[in-house]
């Protein structure tokens, strides 16, 4: 019995074998398996970076900067300036490119109902973020001189704390 049983099990295996061998020759939707090792191109790493910077009396005005960096470019960004009993100025960060630790970029931002777009500049140090001083044209536009420092300082934050209600 365990004979005949083992004979049925292999003729079974052999016809599946055969069977599967066999062609119709019509194209197969499957991909090609290619059984050597193969590299994959890892996926763009996207770092997702917040800072904060608090001031004021008892350290009640903040400003939260939320870039979204991928390779040498940031791919976007918010920044909102929140002091206490003053106007806001929210908007986001164009998308620009790196220079080392350097990033050139463009805040389009709103205060006090008026839109505008004033360039910033932030610098990556020792795990902080340093914003470069602004100055003020004749008609009291602010804009950045070559020679201005980095002199606003935020500190890395949690992402979660990044304000999504604005008061």
């Amino acid at each position: 019995m365990y004979f005949c049983s083992m004979k049925i099990i292999s003729a079974a295996l052999f016809i599946a074998l055969l069977a599967s061998s066999c062609s119709d020759n019509e194209p197969n939707d499957e991909a090609p398996v290619n059984n050597e090792l193969q590299t994959e191109v890892p996926a763009a790493v996207i770092d997702t970076l917040c800072f904060l910077r608090t001031g004021g009396i008892n350290d009640v005005d903040s400003a939260f900067i939320k870039l979204i960096v991928e390779k040498d470019s940031v791919i976007r960004g918010d920044m909102r300036y929140l002091p206490k009993e003053k106007d806001s100025r929210i908007g986001v960060i164009l998308p620009g490119k790196m220079h080392g630790d350097t990033m050139n970029l463009e805040w389009n931002c709103i205060q006090e109902g008026r839109k505008f777009s004033v360039p910033v500049s932030f610098i990556l140090r020792d795990g902080n973020i340093y914003q470069k001083l602004w100055a003020y044209d004749n008609e009291g536009e602010e804009y950045l001189p070559d020679t201005a420092s980095y002199g606003l300082m935020y500190k890395p934050v949690d992402c979660s704390l990044f304000p999504v209600k604005v008061y």
